[in-house]
């Protein structure tokens, strides 16, 4: 798919009514290869929302912080291919958290990874025992559960048992406005050519029928108001 041709069925990346803020994103900005234009401006409609998000959760003694936001193609590399050696290549284990590279939603500028900043400091945030009713990052769940949609924020690994792909991941918030459009444009354009990267460990399994069952049940295997 040439550029032209890629550009022509993502036109209108249009937010409102969060804002009027717009832009068409290119197939190096969707798969981390460059940045994207919603991380050059502190006024883009995601820090918007995020800001007015944490004000109002602070109200509630929640202390919003980000853990993670823009991801580059070449840091989920460095993510990947560690985690290829410490798992010895078992591909099933890392995708259970770990995207691959060119594919991780936080290449797109629009999902963060939020933790509650007036808690101790643990030694792993991203631990499921933190957000388990007793531990120390429930109460910040309970609250992004009942408000963060409010802010155009959703959590795209839900604890759902019917939904496919990565696992649960309750510190992972998205915002819909622009991250649905950035799917379906990632979704119509030429990703799987940069999967097939030498550079990235274990890409000789990345077959058409694995990246299309990867697409299916990984990329599409997501909160339904993000679809």
């Amino acid at each position: 798919m040439n550029r032209r041709t890629f550009i022509s069925g993502c036109v209108g990346l249009v937010i409102a009514p969060f804002s009027s803020y717009s832009y068409t994103p290119s197939l190096q900005e969707l798969t981390g290869k460059t940045s994207p234009q919603l991380t050059t401006s502190l006024l883009h409609p995601i820090s918007k929302s995020f800001t007015v998000m944490k004000k109002d959760a602070l109200k509630a003694g929640i202390h919003l912080d980000i853990i993670s936001g823009y991801r580059s193609f070449s840091h989920q590399r460095v993510l990947w291919n560690k985690k290829y050696r410490e798992f010895g290549g078992d591909i099933e284990q890392i995708l259970q958290f770990t995207s691959i590279p060119g594919t991780s939603r936080h290449h797109w500028g629009t999902d963060v990874d939020i933790y509650d900043d007036s808690q101790t400091l643990p030694k792993d945030v991203l631990d499921l025992a933190h957000y388990s009713i007793r531990g120390r990052y429930h109460s910040f769940l309970s609250w992004m559960e009942n408000h963060a949609s409010s802010y155009g924020f959703y959590m795209p690994y839900t604890n759902d048992t019917k939904r496919q792909g990565f696992s649960y991941e309750p510190w992972h918030w998205s915002f819909a406005p622009i991250s649905k459009k950035s799917l379906n444009c990632f979704l119509e354009s030429n990703w799987k050519t940069i999967v097939r990267d030498n550079t990235i460990k274990g890409n000789e399994r990345f077959s058409e029928e694995f990246l299309d069952n990867y697409q299916r049940n990984f990329l599409q295997g997501i909160n339904e108001h993000l679809l």
